[in-house]
């Protein structure tokens, strides 16, 4: 990095950060080791992976005290990222003997398909800031942000993101500066919007994918279109507003915060189901939208603060309402994986993420039970499963939303004493509303 200081008040910091990895993986099973190549007469493949990450950063910040009651601090400044990585992928069997290795796979006279791939993506970002303070008692903040991502649609690759936040410093007012139980006393308030753009590099863009069919005896290529692509696709963003408060008391022994906030995500990237006649399952759109309000308490006290002893308390609370609003155009119910188990997670409208999905378990059949099982095609000691439509038989229609994720509530309860060189710690955590 270098920094560069052309006035007291203006400097220009810029950074530059590179990552490489080169990997590659030579591998050979012997003829006569049974347990892994003994049929295929030897075994040898080579793989090969290449990765590359840059960041190049700029900030351009200008710090300036205007008399005794302003001050002034605005930062400009741009971000580029880049992610890079190549890979590939040969074997061979049935060697005539183990001196070759993996040293000349074409003594091996059975090859196996060869595959390579390489990705990338890209971030572009410019960003300012400004903060403002009037005798360090009311406090102003505006950002914004200019992002562009490759992974979006052509149209749709740069987004804007602002913010503004303000505060009173009540604790700084003349009537509390000489104030014995009152340290700290802010009120704070804030507004913004962020965006996301964890997806795959290249949802926004049509794919073939490739394999191998038998014709006339001879092995041949296949091509199919294995992703419609959306050239529309665009930033995920999430619009919060969050109100805090801030006390101090006894000089700093008793700590407290508390902030209330509600924040709506929308254009969600979700794989939106599609009709499995178009020969594909989803697409990668912006559909829908989520809401998320909660409360959160912190409480941090010294209880006993001596030369050679210390004892403190860590107190914290939390608790968020999420409800999805909107999924596409008809609102369907979107089932996002994992499939191990089948269909064991759903997005629905009017309940939260995270919800499982199945069959509601009553236990299971008892021996008095065994005729009723019998209908079922169950016996007393199987799993009993409720018959929701009650049309004697469990099937796909007996699912329902069975239980969720995320807690409706947590909290910590955390006490740390130190005596001279000794520390311990208590820790006791809740969590409530999990099932």
């Amino acid at each position: 990095y270098t920094l560069l200081k052309f006035t007291p008040d203006l400097t220009l910091r810029s950074s530059f950060g590179y990552d490489l990895i080169n990997q590659k993986n030579n591998f050979y099973s012997g003829r006569d080791l049974n347990a892994l190549s003994a049929d295929q007469k030897g075994v040898a493949d080579i793989f090969s992976n290449m990765e590359y990450y840059w960041q190049f950063e700029n900030y351009l910040t200008y710090n300036k005290q205007f008399g005794a009651d302003h001050r002034i601090t605005a930062l400009a400044g741009l971000s580029w990222q880049k992610r890079y990585w190549e890979n590939y992928f040969a074997a061979a069997e049935n060697f005539i003997d183990d001196f070759w290795g993996w040293h000349n796979l074409g003594v091996g006279t059975t090859l196996r398909t060869p595959s390579s791939s390489d990705q990338w993506w890209t971030l572009n970002s410019y960003f300012g800031r400004v903060n403002y303070s009037f005798k360090n008692r009311y406090l102003f903040t505006a950002t914004g942000r200019y992002d562009g991502s490759s992974k979006f649609g052509a149209n749709n690759k740069y987004a804007f993101f602002p913010s503004a936040a303000v505060a009173w410093n009540i604790a700084e007012e003349e009537f509390l500066k000489s104030n014995r139980l009152v340290s700290n006393l802010k009120i704070r308030a804030s507004v913004g919007r962020t965006g996301n753009q964890e997806i795959g590099q290249y949802a926004s863009q049509q794919f073939l994918g490739t394999g191998n069919v038998l014709l006339d005896g001879r092995r041949q290529t296949a091509i199919w279109r294995s992703s419609f692509g959306n050239p529309d696709l665009k930033w995920e963003y999430t619009d919060q507003v969050d109100v805090g408060l801030e006390v101090g008391l006894l000089n700093g022994r008793v700590d407290f915060m508390a902030d209330v906030y509600t924040k709506t995500t929308k254009n969600l990237l979700l794989n939106a189901p599609i009709p499995w006649s178009t020969g594909l399952g989803s697409v990668t759109q912006n559909i829908g939208s989520v809401r998320n309000q909660g409360l959160e308490l912190t409480l941090n006290t010294r209880n006993v603060a001596t030369e050679n002893f210390n004892w403190s308390t860590n107190f914290n609370f939390a608790t968020n309402r999420n409800r999805i609003l909107q999924l596409g155009v008809n609102n369907d119910d979107i089932f996002p994986g994992p499939w191990f188990l089948g269909q064991t997670n759903i997005l629905r409208v009017g309940q939260p993420v995270g919800s499982f999905w199945g069959y509601r378990r009553l236990g299971t059949w008892s021996s008095a039970e065994a005729d009723e099982a019998a209908k079922f095609n169950r016996r007393p000691g199987d799993l009993k499963w409720e018959d929701l439509n009650k049309d004697g038989k469990i099937d796909g229609s007996d699912e329902t939303i069975i239980g969720r994720a995320y807690p409706k509530w947590t909290m910590n309860l955390a006490n740390t004493v130190q005596w001279k060189n000794f520390d311990f710690t208590l820790d006791i955590r809740f969590v409530y509303g999990v099932n």
